[in-house]
């Protein structure tokens, strides 16, 4: 009776090698630490790559802040700036701005643009972020072009649209409000000192409201619709599941 091949002599025949099995006993090769002066050289080259960046950013906006401070305890016009000098004034400029009545309504028009402008995109961008969450005609993308046009178009394309509809003689708010019954005579938006700042206003919220839409939108994706059902089967209002659940997350 002939001797069984061993499972390896048909690879030796063949002229194929069995790869060699692996010890499990063997001891693996610890890894090498680095070494401090290597990390330490690591979060220094780290440092240099940030290098460039924070100097274009210290010239870019350190700078004329600085100059700026500078120039504000001096005393600079047309004749000092051929003679390339410069009297130090002290606190003389500042002074003489805190006296003059049309920083303070400069001051007062900056507090009341930001204050609408803040105010009218949290709300609206809340109110259409949650209709939309709510009908989910987000995904429509006519929905999605209609709400992301104006921010997306160029803001002197912008400037440019809204002087047409601020029109004195052709412009299309003059001319609804006239179909319309309300107006009698042409309304000067842009040039009116009562009404020019809230013209200002309403191209910029119109603007920058889908932005805030979007975020709104992102944050109410977050969150799950399984809060909302067990507070509804709780007995939760609309209202109160908005004020307790939607509006905290």
């Amino acid at each position: 009776m002939g001797r069984i091949p061993r499972p390896a002599e048909p690879l030796r025949r063949w002229g194929v090698r069995q790869p060699m099995a692996l010890d499990a006993t063997a001891p693996r090769r610890a890894g090498k630490r680095r070494s401090p002066r290597r990390e330490i050289s690591a979060g220094a080259f780290a440092a240099l790559m940030y290098l460039p960046t924070l100097v274009c950013l210290a010239l870019v906006l350190a700078y004329p802040v600085l100059y700026a401070g500078y120039l504000s305890l001096h005393r600079v016009g047309l004749g000092q700036l051929r003679r390339g000098e410069f009297p130090f004034v002290g606190l003389e400029n500042y002074a003489r701005l805190f006296d003059d009545r049309l920083f303070w309504i400069a001051l007062k028009n900056t507090f009341v643009f930001t204050g609408v402008t803040v105010v009218a995109e949290v709300v609206l961008g809340v109110a259409i972020a949650l209709l939309i969450n709510q009908t989910g005609i987000w995904t429509s993308r006519v929905t999605r072009l209609l709400i992301l046009l104006p921010y997306a178009v160029p803001p002197i394309a912008n400037g440019l649209i809204w002087s047409f509809i601020y029109s004195f003689q052709f412009g299309f708010l003059n001319r609804m409000l006239f179909s319309l019954g309300l107006i009698d005579t042409p309304i000067n938006w842009s040039g009116n000192p009562d009404g020019a700042l809230y013209a200002v206003t309403v191209p910029y919220i119109w603007r920058t409201l889908p932005f805030a839409i979007l975020l709104v939108h992102a944050a109410l994706q977050g969150i799950p619709r399984e809060l909302h059902e067990a507070a509804a089967v709780d007995g939760a209002t609309a209202w109160r599941r908005f004020w307790h659940i939607t509006l905290p997350l």
